[in-house]
Formats: C-alpha cells, structure tokens, sequence
C-alpha cells in the first residue's frame, strides 16, 4: 500500500513525470540509470564484510570518528540510508515497484549517488513493504556482526530515511498534521522496529502546520572534531520546544 505523498507537494499536478517529483523534493534524488564503471551493488553492503570495513575505516579517518561504532553508523548515514529513501519515495510517488534485485541496486562509489541497471521496476516480486523489511533486517543484521552497532541505532537511522520523503516536503508544505498522519500510514506496513524507532512532531502556528520525525534513542551521543556543540535536527537529546522551533525556523525559509 503506498501513501498520497504526491498530494502534499507544492504545485504538483498529474502531468509532472516522476523525475521532476524527486527533485522537488530533494536536489540530489534522481531514479537514474548508472553507467559508471566504479560501481558496486547494494549486496555488497550484506555479503562483503571486507568492503563494509573498509568503507568504515575510511569514514573514520576522514572525519575522525571516535571509534569505529561511530562510523559504522555514519557509513549507514551517509551510504545507505541514500538508497532507503530514494527506493521509498520512487514507490510512494509511481506508485510502482522499483528494482528489489539487490544486485542491481547500484551506487557510484566516485560521488556516492544511487541507481539502477537491467530495469527500473520491479514487473513482478514481493509487496514492497515485505521486502523493505527484509532488506533492513539482513542490514541491520550485518551491521551487527560487523561493528557491535546496537540495533536501537541501526533502527533509528533506518526509520529516518524512510520517513525522509515526507520530513523534506514537510519543509515545504503547509500541512503538517496531514502529511504526519500519511507517514502514520505508511509506517504501519512495516516492521515494528521501524515504527517504534521514531515519533511525528506536529506544530501548528498560524494557518500553517508542520511535521518533523523525532528519535526514541540518539545515535550513540558522539561528537565529532569541530563540531563539539551541535546536535542533529531530530536528536532526542533536543528538548521538545527547541526541536519545534527548529523546524519552524526551517520551514519559514524554505516557504521563501
């Protein structure tokens, strides 16, 4: 089943194509082809441990994580919860089944950007949902083996990017407390580990209303080097006002 998130975008209309929808939403969505000869498949993430480690030690060194936990967790941050979101949104806004062979869910190791080969649609293969959670569960589970990294933070990283097309036209969109009750939805086809790793705020101010997700639990309360004071928008370290006001604050700038 998937949502009406085509609804809640600004000036959407019937004839706008699938591509144009992703980059209304986020600059860098695109459900593209990839060509690229340094490419590996989205299986590598699951089966090759070596190149999951690899990628973490890299991390670690470029921004100077302070353990490897930490970068495991950034690993799936800034790698695949990319892949998460982008397979989402294509879902919610076709309506379609995008790829689900793992080996032909393909990221450009050059700019860490996802796409596809053979096919951008799934014909035929399992409910969506189903395998969203598979595919999540086999992660998590290797996430696991690999780096210790405790399933709470896994979960929590996971549920962001799967509410992430909603979170980002909520910045957008003046109807918060409905597109939080569409994400409702959707989440409640999936895994309840996915559902119980975050919370919707809702705030009303004016006419207007916005939406934002929040953490049951922080990612593993690290800090990195030069960046001592910050916290990340949806930390459940934030109080609940100044998270409110956060999003407040990103909403009147993005309406702009």
């Amino acid at each position: 089943m998937f949502s009406q998130l085509r609804d809640f975008i600004p000036n959407n209309s019937e004839n706008i194509n699938l591509d144009s929808l992703l980059l209304s939403i986020n600059i860098d969505w695109q459900w593209k082809e990839q060509t690229s000869n340094n490419i590996v498949p989205l299986s590598h993430f699951i089966k090759d441990e070596k190149f999951l480690l690899d990628l973490a030690i890299d991390i670690k060194k470029e921004v100077r994580a302070p353990t490897l936990k930490v970068a495991a967790s950034l690993l799936q941050k800034q790698w695949l919860n990319k892949i998460i979101s982008l397979v989402v949104a294509v879902f919610n806004l076709s309506g379609i089944k995008p790829q689900q062979c793992l080996d032909f869910l393909i990221v450009d190791l050059n700019d860490k950007e996802w796409g596809w080969i053979d096919s951008p649609y799934q014909k035929q293969g399992r409910d969506f949902h189903d395998w969203l959670n598979s595919l999540l569960i086999s992660l998590c589970s290797t996430f696991k083996q690999v780096f210790n990294l405790p399933p709470r933070i896994f979960w929590g990283n996971a549920a962001l990017a799967v509410a992430s097309p909603w979170s980002q036209i909520s910045l957008k969109s003046e109807r918060g407390s409905d597109l939080a009750e569409d994400a409702r939805f959707f989440f409640s086809y999936l895994c309840i580990e996915l559902q119980d790793a975050i919370e919707w705020l809702e705030i009303s101010q004016s006419e207007r209303s916005f939406c934002t997700p929040r953490r049951r639990s922080c990612c593993l309360k690290y800090t990195l080097p030069g960046n001592e004071s910050s916290l990340c928008g949806t930390c459940n370290r934030r109080s609940y006002h100044e998270q409110k006001q956060l999003l407040i604050h990103k909403s009147i700038k993005n309406m702009k």
